[in-house]
């Protein structure tokens, strides 16, 4: 099997960002839920359905991030740009466990923790590499690029200099348990609600709805036959129409009913005298 060479990832000193607000803070909690879907779903994918999640926990300062980040177990980041990433971390228990499914070998208990071979990056990086693309672009609307595995002390780099949130998620793989957590710092959380943005491009997407063109028809209205006077209507055949100060046109764009007018003239040109628009009853 011939495999990629082993690209270094470049750390970068991140600067210094403001911390999120309180309501930033509260919508991170309510996002644990999609954020775990996403977990489930692509590890369901290529692992099988031996991989159950437990439920997600959010960890908050060094308290709760620096332990994860300590624990034996390969690391995977992933750049969002403007010096922005998420990173991935397995305890290494876990990672035995999805590189044996992965090659087809049975899920057994843990094996002793090692530095990670090319062939393990290999195996690993798929799966890694698209679980943290879709977080990235469903839960925090960043466009994923370049990732790749650090080494061990690089995450702990990472975490200390922006890092305030993360997400623990208990995974059990046949009789493996272990844990895959997410880390990423506070400009990336300030992402997850972006719900103004979201509105700010409808809004734009209706103003621009608003110049297609749509074709409006006047219909004669008033004139009603039975089916046997229409089944015998010939070439040549006269309908009646009703005296002109009776006659109503609808103005119609396809099926509905825009307004209701009466026939008229315009510089010679036949036209139509808007009166009022359909009411709920008169646009169908």
């Amino acid at each position: 099997m011939l495999l990629p060479p082993e690209v270094e990832y470049q750390l970068v000193q991140f600067p210094t960002v403001e911390q999120l607000s309180t309501v930033e803070r509260q919508a991170i909690p309510e996002k644990l839920p999609q954020l775990a879907e996403v977990v489930q779903r692509i590890s369901r994918n290529y692992l099988g359905r031996a991989a159950q999640l437990g439920a997600a926990r959010l960890l908050t300062g060094n308290t709760d991030l620096q332990p994860v980040v300590q624990t034996a177990g390969p690391s995977l980041a992933v750049d969002l740009g403007d010096d922005h990433y998420l990173m991935l971390k397995l305890d290494q228990a876990l990672a035995n466990a999805c590189i044996a499914t992965l090659v087809g070998a049975p899920a057994t208990g843990p094996n002793q923790p090692h530095q990670l071979t090319s062939i393990d990056r290999a195996i690993l990086r798929p799966y890694l590499a698209t679980v943290a693309t879709n977080l990235a672009r469903t839960i925090f609307h960043h466009s994923a690029g370049h990732q790749e595995f650090l080494e061990p002390d690089q995450p702990e780099q990472l975490t200390a200099a922006q890092a305030e949130f993360g997400v623990l998620f208990p995974m059990s793989l046949g009789q493996v348990s272990g844990q895959i957590a997410m880390i990423a710092p506070v400009a990336v959380w300030r992402n997850i609600n972006s719900v103004p943005q979201a509105a700010s491009q409808r809004r734009l997407s209706l103003d621009q709805l608003g110049q297609v063109p749509i074709r409006l028809e006047a219909v004669i209205a008033g004139v009603c036959l039975s089916l046997t006077e229409i089944s015998t209507l010939e070439p040549g055949d006269v309908i009646p129409l009703p005296e002109d100060g009776d006659m109503i046109v609808h103005l119609r764009a396809g099926p509905c009913t825009v307004a209701i007018g009466r026939p008229g003239t315009q510089a010679q040109h036949l036209a139509v005298c808007l009166a009022k628009a359909a009411t709920s009853e008169e646009t169908n």
